[in-house]
């Protein structure tokens, strides 16, 4: 999809070193600086409610989230509307993240499996 896309873009361009996993060029692989770690019990619950992202993406929102990072996200409401949104100060709660919305400028609650795509903000 584009807003995929284009967060992998916009992901790649954020990690310019790309870890090995983001790279099919062997070379560059081998220089790579490893990709951050979240905590696995962070990175299992962001695999198992947001399907809709690639494993990079899962990654830098569990990431995010232990480490209190801001992360632009593609999202899609219940309405079924298209947002682009940077989020930050961000908690689990179940299969959500409450987070601060810098759009908003308030607290939002955003469904895992309503986010489309992750990149560094």
């Amino acid at each position: 999809s584009a807003p995929r896309t284009a967060a992998r873009a916009a992901f790649r361009a954020g990690y310019p070193d790309g870890p090995a996993l983001w790279d099919d060029d062997e070379e560059l692989a081998a220089r790579a600086v490893p990709a951050p770690r979240a905590p696995a019990d962070t990175l299992d619950a962001i695999e198992t409610h947001a399907t809709r992202l690639e494993p990079e993406e899962q990654q830098l929102l569990a990431y995010a989230i232990d480490e209190h990072a801001p992360v632009e996200i593609h999202y899609m409401d219940a309405q079924g509307e298209h947002s682009v949104r940077v989020i930050e100060d961000m908690e689990l709660a179940g299969a959500a993240v409450e987070a601060w919305c810098r759009l908003r400028e308030d607290g939002r609650l955003f469904m895992l499996d309503r986010i489309e795509g992750v990149a560094p903000a």
